[in-house]
């Protein structure tokens, strides 16, 4: 969601999430809204950074998650037939 405040999602369910993902720079008002129960101060990285954000998953306290960056041309059935091709032939 862009913007997960009380006229787009009422609170009940919102209080409901599990996983809560922030991938913008964050705001105080972003903050109560997504983390509203964080104890710790949540510092944000650089906007410069790519594939980073804040995570917090259940009742964990929230913190950095790093996505690794994919290059453009990557094709991901390529890769696994390589790897199962791989695995194959190194169990031989």
């Amino acid at each position: 969601m862009q913007r997960p405040d009380a006229g787009s999602l009422p609170m009940a369910v919102r209080n409901q999430l599990n996983m809560h993902i922030n991938m913008v720079v964050l705001t105080p008002e972003i903050e109560k809204m997504v983390f509203p129960d964080n104890e710790k101060q949540l510092c944000p990285l650089s906007s410069h950074l790519k594939g980073w954000a804040l995570l917090r998953l259940e009742t964990v306290q929230s913190g950095h998650f790093f996505a690794p960056e994919v290059p453009k041309d990557f094709n991901l059935h390529d890769y696994i037939r390589n790897q199962i091709t791989y695995r194959l032939e190194s169990n031989i």
